[in-house]
């Protein structure tokens, strides 16, 4: 483990972490409709974000005004024209891409 691993500062300093990323392996294969997504319901672009298979909405309450998961989900249905049941951004993404994609 290198020294980048190590906490420089605060209450921890000197302990060293390990950092694990979620899978993107689903999330991947729908890149262009996250690219939409992302842009039309938080206003972010690719390189502003980073999103997993496990990603959800309530990870990004209060990006772009949106407080809460029903506001999000809201926006969605403004956008996309349905309302999500489930809350994790590749279940979105599936429905997208099966009522026709972007």
């Amino acid at each position: 483990m290198s020294d980048d691993n190590i906490i420089k500062s605060g209450p921890l300093k000197g302990k060293r972490v390990e950092f694990e990323f979620a899978p993107q392996n689903q999330v991947e294969q729908y890149e262009a409709i996250a690219d939409d997504f992302m842009r039309r319901i938080f206003g972010m672009e690719p390189e502003d974000y980073m999103i997993s298979d496990e990603s959800a909405l309530s990870d990004f309450k209060g990006v772009n005004d949106l407080d809460t998961v029903e506001a999000i989900k809201n926006r969605v249905l403004e956008c996309y024209g349905f309302l999500p049941l489930s809350p994790y951004f590749v279940d979105i993404f599936t429905v997208i891409e099966s009522r026709g994609g972007i």
